[in-house]
């Protein structure tokens, strides 16, 4: 039996239950820099950005906004392992500055009954009518705040895509 040179580090237990052996070898990185880096699981390296649920996630290639300088130094020492990456992918949370937490707008109650047959067919078509309107303002507003680029990105987050396809977290930080 040999002794254990400080240079192969002993893998912790969470490490042993990931399948990808390049996901170990970022891991084992980590470790030995001190850092923090996580399986996050298995996806397709995605050639463009996208948007999926609550988060838009961009390749680095694509990315508009510059990375922290020990973010990139992270992301030199993976290349440098010669780890077989596909890519790295900036993940950023999308807040909504406009979310929608009101109920829906229904027409007004009016006693029709009270009213004149007339009275009563201006009336409805007259709150109908309102809350279309109403909603169709809406619709406009919140796709106008789309379009004008009014989604905050906040918390990005850099992640390593493996040649097998395991994201790995790189590291996070604030803007």
């Amino acid at each position: 039996m040999g002794q254990k040179s400080f240079l192969q580090p002993t893998l912790p237990a969470f490490v042993c239950r990931v399948k990808s052996s390049q996901a170990k070898k970022l891991l084992t990185l980590s470790k030995v820099n001190h850092w923090n880096f996580r399986v996050l699981g298995e996806a397709p390296y995605p050639q463009t950005s996208i948007y999926t649920g609550d988060y838009w996630i961009v390749p680095l290639e694509e990315e508009k906004e510059p990375i922290p300088q020990w973010v990139a130094k992270r992301a030199v020492a993976i290349m440098e392992t010669g780890v077989p990456i596909q890519g790295f992918v900036v993940v950023h949370e999308a807040l909504k500055v406009l979310e929608a937490k009101h109920q829906p707008l229904k027409p007004p109650k009016i006693p029709y009954e009270k009213l004149g047959r007339a009275a009563w067919v201006a009336a409805k078509v007259t709150a109908v009518a309102v809350a279309l309107a109403s909603m169709a303002v809406i619709a406009m507003m919140t796709s106008l705040a789309f379009m004008t680029g009014a989604v905050m990105l906040a918390d990005p987050a850099l992640i390593a895509v493996t040649e097998d396809g395991t994201w790995v977290l790189v590291a996070c930080w604030e803007r």
